[in-house]
């Protein structure tokens, strides 16, 4: 006799569809269930989420249901900030959300699993028709302990699901200072995952880029061009190093946006571009590893506290080096001169950001072995292959 598949619906966030085409780190997770769902079958999985012209829904091999959404307006999204803000849920509604409930309500679950969105349970509870399907909310980053919602809410909005999973050990500490009442049993941390035989080390020869680096000492930053992510802080330190260095580079792949502060980047490297600074702007998803293969060193000096990042699981599984921040959950898999090498945000960070790269140049045994110690720690722990089997597990406890 066959064993009953756990029946399982997510439902992702308001903001981005899924497949999103390598756009989003939450919607990349959730296509790498996909992806391993369909190729074990481990479980009967339907997607809700907005909609997306490009999405694939008929495609024989896809066995799991998209069940695609219309999209919430921007002045609805405004409306719901300030609701949450002030603490009024009897007035928060997300069309996105309304929608896939009634579409929700014609199956039947085990669980729902949702993606990101802890406030998505106000309407859970309220319109769900069956009340014996779990609501499991899987959480990625910290946003919402700040001011997204008014104090007194966060222990409501959180005590109202069965089960939370978090991506770090240091999230799930932010939700279980945010709300003393909730059980500390039901908070579970489930770590990211990625493709580690995809994120290895390749060869960039084919690439445009390779010309002009190929006897160069080159220092990578891979992720999106954002304050947070230090990338203007990196530009300032590569400078310093290059003093000491002068045949260092520095490689920035991302996309330059029409932003104020990817002006300021292009403004800090000017005089260097396409000679010692080089962005790749906007870098498709199946090549981003070809890019990493050009950095001898990768840094990621994130200015905030990063809670599980995908970018640098990637970094470290090319078997790189990775200089970082001691800051949020990236200290969980980064042990300083381990696997990577870890930097405190304090005064003088630039400066100190810039004696460790020169400190990793000038003594290449101990910073390649780093290296290889985190490519090792990348295929023991973070592999992308047992990740469904470890969700599955921890949703269960």
């Amino acid at each position: 006799m066959k064993e009953k598949k756990m029946k399982l619906a997510i439902i992702c966030t308001e903001d981005k569809p899924v497949p999103a085409f390598g756009v989003g780190a939450v919607e990349a997770i959730v296509e790498d269930l996909v992806a391993l769902n369909n190729k074990k079958q481990l479980v009967e999985i339907d997607i809700y989420s907005i909609s997306n012209e490009h999405t694939e829904t008929k495609d024989h091999k896809n066995k799991n249901h998209y069940s695609q959404q219309g999209r919430s307006s921007r002045f609805e999204k405004l409306r719901n900030q300030l609701i949450l803000r002030l603490g009024v849920t009897g007035l928060y509604q997300c069309r996105f959300l309304n929608t896939a409930i009634k579409e929700i309500n014609k199956r039947q679950y085990d669980w729902i699993l949702v993606q990101n969105r802890p406030q998505f349970i106000l309407s859970l509870r309220e319109l769900l028709q069956d009340k014996h399907t779990k609501i499991a909310l899987h959480l990625h980053n910290e946003h919402f302990f700040n001011k997204s919602f008014k104090k007194s809410l966060n222990e409501f909005i959180y005590c109202g699901y069965d089960c939370i999973l978090t991506v770090s050990d240091y999230i799930r500490g932010q939700v279980l200072k945010s709300s003393p009442g909730l059980a500390s049993s039901n908070v579970r941390t489930l770590r990211n995952t990625i493709d580690v035989e995809k994120f290895k080390e390749a060869s960039s020869s084919d690439l445009p880029l390779f010309d002009k680096l190929h006897d160069r000492q080159v220092v990578a930053f891979h992720g999106r061009l954002i304050p947070e992510k230090g990338v203007l802080e990196l530009i300032h330190a590569y400078k310093i190093a290059r003093q000491a260095i002068p045949n260092l580079a520095l490689v920035i792949i991302g996309e330059l946006k029409d932003t104020p502060y990817c002006d300021q980047l292009k403004k800090a490297a000017q005089g260097e571009q396409e000679k010692n600074i080089f962005f790749t702007g906007f870098i498709p998803y199946s090549e981003i590893e070809l890019y990493l293969g050009v950095g001898d060193v990768i840094v990621s000096p994130s200015l905030w506290n990063e809670p599980c990042s995908l970018a640098q699981l990637e970094s470290l599984s090319m078997g790189k080096p990775l200089i970082t921040t001691r800051a949020g959950g990236t200290s969980e898999f980064v042990i300083h001169e381990e696997t990577g090498f870890l930097i405190d945000i304090t005064q003088n960070f630039e400066e100190k950001l810039a004696k460790q790269i020169v400190r990793c140049f000038r003594d290449m045994i101990t910073t390649n072995k780093v290296g290889k110690n985190a490519r090792d720690f990348m295929m023991k722990e973070c592999s992308r292959d047992t990740y469904l089997e470890k969700l599955l597990e921890t949703i269960e406890g």
